[in-house]
């Protein structure tokens, strides 16, 4: 493979590992930080911040899979972006580079495991307890990030003597201005049913319903009880 194809095929890893990196930094910011803003979200909705746990944690380990994937299987002709395919487009013999490749697919085995029984597939024994789970921690998902970081960092150096960053920079705190904005909004509320109940106690009906018609100034799209159903 020409040495600008060797480019284009490490600039769609290096997008498919900026992606991991970012949704991964954006977990840890919600529930990786400190036990405060795990609160925080759970006190906003318990089942809601359960949900965005569980997806952002699950689709890292689908990422963590995918970039350690072979690069074409035995069965089909499709090749795959993944750190396995730049061992297969260098036009010279790289140990390092297999080497590296072979820890980084080491270390990302229990994502590969997750989504085999848990994530992509519904494995039938795992469904009932008769299979476990390979452990995944955030310190495995912190070392397979190294691992796959590191073959990345090689071809930029080996092949275009380039030190390569491999974390993307952040856009300006987004997360922390989202949870900024979520942690002013529970303390409205919050401030709000403390005078509910204080106007309740005195028997202030007027300013209790003048209170409570204040809630009209929220916008009918916020109103709605039910999840919008999808459209046929």
């Amino acid at each position: 493979m020409g040495h600008d194809e060797l480019g284009n095929y490490l600039e769609l890893v290096k997008h498919e590992f900026f992606t991991l990196r970012i949704e991964w930094r954006v977990y840890r910011s919600f529930f990786g930080t400190n036990k405060e803003t795990v609160e925080l979200l759970n006190k906003a909705s318990g089942i809601t911040a359960h949900t965005l746990e569980r997806v952002l944690f699950e689709r890292t380990l689908i990422g963590l899979r995918r970039l350690t994937d072979p690069y074409s299987a035995k069965k089909r002709k499709a090749k795959s972006v993944s750190v396995n395919g730049f061992i297969h487009l260098v036009q010279s013999e790289d140990h390092d580079l297999r080497r590296l490749a072979g820890i980084a697919v080491q270390r990302s085995s229990f994502a590969r495991n997750w989504s085999d029984k848990r994530i992509a597939h519904a494995d039938l024994a795992y469904r009932r307890g008769e299979a476990k789970l390979e452990t995944a921690s955030r310190a495995n998902v912190e070392s397979a990030n190294e691992a796959i970081a590191d073959v990345i960092k090689h071809v930029a150096k080996e092949y275009y003597d380039t030190t390569l960053v491999t974390h993307p920079i952040p856009s300006s705190g987004d997360e922390r201005s989202f949870l900024r904005a979520l942690y002013l909004g529970v303390l409205a509320v919050d401030e709000e049913r403390s005078i509910e109940k204080q106007l309740l106690e005195e028997r202030e009906y007027k300013e209790l319903e003048r209170l409570l018609t204040s809630h009209e100034r929220i916008p009918e799209w916020l109103k709605r009880d039910d999840p919008p159903i999808d459209a046929d």
